[in-house]
């Protein structure tokens, strides 16, 4: 169970340090992960809660997602040819 929270912890330590290092301008809203995988704003959400897609940021009420962190995930899932 600790090395559980510790990972969390972890975790939210490099999503802060990539949101000082990224703009505002190079993170994308549920809306835009969406429309970039080609699926509703409910499976993306989904999929979170399952822990099958990155979390998002979360700045105040907003939950925003990096360009880079999508394009990995989406690089990951790709099937290798």
């Amino acid at each position: 169970m600790e090395k559980d929270m510790l990972e969390k912890f972890v975790d939210e330590l490099h999503r802060e340090i990539d949101t000082e290092t990224t703009s505002l301008d190079e993170m994308l809203k549920i809306h835009e992960v969406s429309l970039l995988m080609k699926c509703s704003t409910r499976h993306i959400r989904r999929m979170v809660y399952q822990g099958r897609f990155p979390r998002p940021i979360k700045l105040g009420r907003l939950a925003r997602w990096t360009k880079r962190c999508v394009s990995t995930w989406l690089n990951e899932q790709m099937p290798q040819l």
